[in-house]
C-alpha cells in the first residue's frame, strides 16, 4: 500500500536521511485556490507569462518574501503599466466588490482583470501620502468560481498591503 506524504513531511524526510544524496526538494507555493473572501496578502502573488515583476527594489520573487509589509507596483521606465497576477482565486458563489489596502500617488490608475477581462478601474487611486494606507473599494459584476486575478497599475506607483473580496 502506497502512502502519500505532505510535501513538508517529505522535505523533512529527505533532509534527515543520509542515504539520499544529490536530491533537491522544491516547495511549491500558491498552488491551491486562494479564498477571495479571506484577506490575501499582497506578497502572495504568482507571476505568469506576460506579467511584469513588481519594482525590483521591493519584490524578491514569486510568493513574495516581503516580510508581510507591502509590495510596490510601478511601471518600469520603458513600460506603460505593470501587472501582478494572483492565480486560482476562488470567488465561490459570487463576489461583487474588491477591497484594496493601499497607498497611491497622484495619477495612479489600477485596472482589475479577471481571466484577462477588465471588470473594474480605479481612476486616480491617490491616498494622503506614500505611507498613509487607505481601504479602496471597487464594485464589479458578480464573479463566481475559480479565476486568475490581475492588477494592472499605470501612472504613479502604488503600495499594496492586501486585497479581499466581498
Amino acid at each position: 500500500m502506497k502512502h502519500r506524504f505532505p510535501s513538508l513531511f517529505l522535505a523533512a524526510l529527505v533532509a534527515a536521511n543520509p542515504d539520499i544524496t544529490d536530491q533537491r526538494v522544491i516547495l511549491l507555493q500558491n498552488q491551491s485556490p486562494k479564498d477571495a473572501f479571506t484577506m490575501i496578502q499582497a506578497e502572495n502573488y504568482d507571476l505568469g507569462d506576460g506579467y511584469a515583476a513588481p519594482n525590483a527594489a521591493s519584490a524578491f520573487g514569486i510568493g513574495g518574501n516581503e516580510m508581510g509589509l507591502y509590495i510596490e507596483l510601478a511601471p518600469a521606465p520603458d513600460a506603460e503599466s505593470a501587472q501582478i497576477l494572483y492565480k486560482n482565486v476562488d470567488f465561490g458563489e459570487g463576489a461583487t466588490e474588491l477591497h484594496l489596502r493601499m497607498t497611491g500617488g497622484e495619477g495612479s490608475r489600477v485596472r482589475v482583470l479577471i481571466d484577462g477581462e477588465e471588470v473594474a478601474v480605479l481612476e486616480n487611486a491617490a491616498t494622503a501620502g506614500p505611507v498613509t494606507y487607505e481601504d479602496i473599494e471597487a464594485a464589479f459584476p458578480s464573479v463566481t468560481g475559480i479565476h486568475d486575478l490581475a492588477l494592472e497599475v499605470s501612472g504613479a506607483a502604488i503600495r499594496l498591503n492586501w486585497l479581499q473580496f466581498a
